[in-house]
């Protein structure tokens, strides 16, 4: 059994360094380092340290294995994983991967090397309705939007449905907006230019643009 002290001790600090804030997992600890570097010490069965280790666990705070030219900030410990922010802005995580809690692929249940946390990627929009019409194909902008073409509808607010996919898997249609068609002989919009499906955070928005209103309303004026 390890030895087991009451009484608080001087942490062996590497030289010229000192440290400005602490993460504390089971039995091992996270430090931010006044050098920009973070150390780690304590129990090292699942590679939590983010260090290879002579033994189970390592009493000396030592220098991680961070990945070449990032420096890792910012560190969090969980019971037997860590994670940190890296200078490139991405997260990493490090140490024991049960039910996949370091967010990436490895090919075992654990991994001492600190590696990139893998986000989901960008929802795509593929089929989008408005009412009851058939389904229209949106256009990618290259820019993070989408565009549509309107279809003649009768005049009135109509619920717009967006099928889209994340990561390549189909998700639950996105019925949350609507499009108002106005009271006019001619709808000018309709076949036009079309309105833009703009993506954020994964979540789909769709938006009548107020200078499409405008035009509307002036072009019924008109006529």
């Amino acid at each position: 059994m390890e030895p087991i002290s009451a009484t608080p001790s001087r942490v062996v600090m590497p030289s010229g360094v000192h440290f400005t804030r602490f993460a504390a997992g089971s039995y091992f600890v996270l430090a931010a380092g006044s050098d920009g570097n973070t150390y780690s010490w304590g129990y090292n069965d699942c590679g939590q340290l983010g260090r290879t280790t002579s033994g189970k666990s390592d009493y000396l705070p030592t220098k991680m294995d961070a990945p070449t030219g990032i420096t890792l900030t910012q560190p969090k410990a969980g019971r037997n994983h860590s994670l940190a922010i890296g200078s490139d802005g991405n997260t990493y995580s490090w140490g024991s991967n049960d039910q996949g809690i370091l967010g990436r692929d490895i090919s075992g249940n654990q991994d001492s090397h600190p590696g990139k946390v893998i986000f989901p990627g960008v929802g795509i929009p593929k089929l989008v309705q408005f009412g009851n019409t058939s389904g229209i194909y949106p256009t990618d902008n290259n820019d993070g939007t989408w565009k549509v073409t309107t279809p003649p509808y009768t005049p009135g607010p109509v619920t717009v449905t967006i099928n889209w996919t994340l990561n390549g898997v189909k998700q639950l249609p996105d019925t949350s907006n609507t499009y108002l068609y106005t009271s006019i002989s001619v709808l000018p919009r309709a076949g036009g230019a079309g309105i833009f499906l703009p993506l954020a955070v994964g979540l789909l928005i769709i938006t009548a643009t107020m200078a499409a209103r405008r035009l509307r309303k002036a072009k019924s004026l008109n006529q």
